[in-house]
This record gives C-alpha cells, sequence and structure tokens, in this order.
C-alpha cells in the first residue's frame, strides 16, 4: 500500500510539472515527449493539453456568410449548380479552423426564400449537401459493393470514388 501511494505522489507531481511547463514546449520536442506519455496525466492535465492545443490552432474571424440559390440547383441538371457545388465555389477559399469557437461553420441564406440563420438554415444546408452527396447526382461517392448487390451489411455506406481522382476533386474531398 504504501508503494501505490509513493507512485500516486509522484504522478501527482509529475502532473503537476506537466501544467506548469505544458505553455513553454507545446511545439517543441518536449511536447511531443510529452504526448508520449499521455496515459500518465490525468483527465485535468490532459483538459489543459487539448485548450491550449485549441487556442494555438484558433484563427480569429468572422464566419463566412454564403448565399445559395436552392431553386437553381434544383432545376439545373449541371453538378456545377448543386448546393454542394455553390457551397464549395464559396467557402473553399476560407479556412474552417473557426469550428472550434462556433456551431456554425458559416453561416447561409436561400435566395428567394426568407429566414434568418440562427443555426437552422445552416443545418438545411448540410442537409442539402448530404443528400447530393449520397445520391447520383453527384460522382465524389459511390455505393459500395453491398448496397449495389443489395446484400450483407452496410448497405447504407456510400465510399469515395477512385475516378474523381484530379487536383478539382481531391481538393473537393478535402472540403468535406
Amino acid at each position: 500500500q504504501e508503494a501505490l501511494k509513493a507512485r500516486f505522489a509522484v504522478l501527482q507531481l509529475y502532473n503537476n510539472l506537466c501544467r506548469v511547463c505544458l505553455p513553454f514546449v507545446a511545439d517543441s520536442w518536449l511536447g511531443k515527449a510529452l504526448h508520449a506519455t499521455r496515459q500518465r496525466l490525468c483527465p485535468e492535465t490532459k483538459a489543459q493539453c487539448h485548450d491550449l492545443a485549441l487556442s494555438l490552432t484558433a484563427i480569429s474571424g468572422v464566419v463566412p456568410s454564403v448565399s445559395i440559390n436552392r431553386a437553381r440547383a434544383t432545376a439545373s441538371t449541371s453538378k456545377r449548380h448543386t448546393v454542394f457545388r455553390q457551397l464549395y465555389d464559396k467557402l473553399e477559399p476560407h479556412t474552417m479552423r473557426t469550428a472550434q469557437h462556433t456551431s456554425m461553420l458559416w453561416h447561409v441564406s436561400f435566395e428567394g426564400e426568407g429566414g434568418i440563420d440562427q443555426g437552422g438554415l445552416f443545418r438545411e444546408s448540410l442537409m442539402e449537401m448530404s443528400k447530393e452527396l449520397h445520391s447520383d447526382v453527384l460522382t465524389l461517392f459511390l455505393e459500395c459493393p453491398n448496397k449495389r448487390r443489395s446484400m450483407g451489411s452496410n448497405m447504407d455506406k456510400w465510399v469515395p470514388n477512385p475516378a474523381c481522382s484530379s487536383k478539382q476533386d481531391t481538393r473537393m474531398y478535402r472540403f468535406l
């Protein structure tokens, strides 16, 4: 029992030292060594590590606003007018790392439709984009082989299309 108490005391001391040193070693080889010993860190110390990492990678800025023409997306047979493509064209130049600070990656309005985006229009844009990606409207994803054969498990899954390997396709996958 004494050995267990001594081990616990050493781990507490180690965690206290890590908390003090963390801001100074986060981006160094020492930070990587600290990461390698994460199983010895208390939840509070791990939380501090995560908070520090988020603050170091945070980008301050305004959440981008986009306007989507849903009528054009529905009426057009061109992949260029889909909701996904409209979002991609308008948002791809922006960094999406602002997600750490907000529940919405972008503010959206639908042309010719009323509404103020308090989260519902954002979710609607995600649903529209998902419907397009999980259909034959866009070719970035294909139904899994089990779905095509109507047998086995995972019939609701989609897989990346190996034919979509251009530089533009790669950027679209990265955007997703």
